[in-house]
C-alpha cells in the first residue's frame, strides 16, 4: 500500500491515519524517553520543570496533524 508523506503527515492511498499515527507514537515515546531520563531522583530536574519540558516537547510533536474523529458511523479510529 503507498503512503504519501506531505510536511510529516502520512496518510495511505484510502485517506486513513493508521501510518501517521504510529509515527507519532513512536516519535512521542522516543521523546517521552528522553525526557524521562532527565527525571533522576539525585541529580533530575525538578517536577515543574520535566512538566514544562512534556508539554512543551513531547504533547505538541504527538498532536501535530492529529486526525480528528470521523463522522462516519461504521469508521473505526483504532491502530491495527
Amino acid at each position: 500500500m503507498k503512503i504519501l508523506q506531505q510536511l510529516g503527515v502520512k496518510i495511505d492511498q484510502e485517506l486513513h491515519w493508521r501510518q501517521h499515527i504510529k509515527y507519532a507514537v513512536k516519535k512521542g515515546m522516543v521523546l517521552l524517553a528522553a525526557v524521562n531520563r532527565l527525571t533522576h531522583p539525585l541529580f533530575g530536574l525538578p517536577t515543574p520543570h520535566v512538566h514544562r519540558l512534556f508539554m512543551a516537547i513531547v504533547v505538541p510533536n504527538m498532536e501535530y496533524a492529529l486526525p480528528f474523529p470521523s463522522s462516519h458511523p461504521n469508521e473505526h479510529s483504532t491502530v491495527d
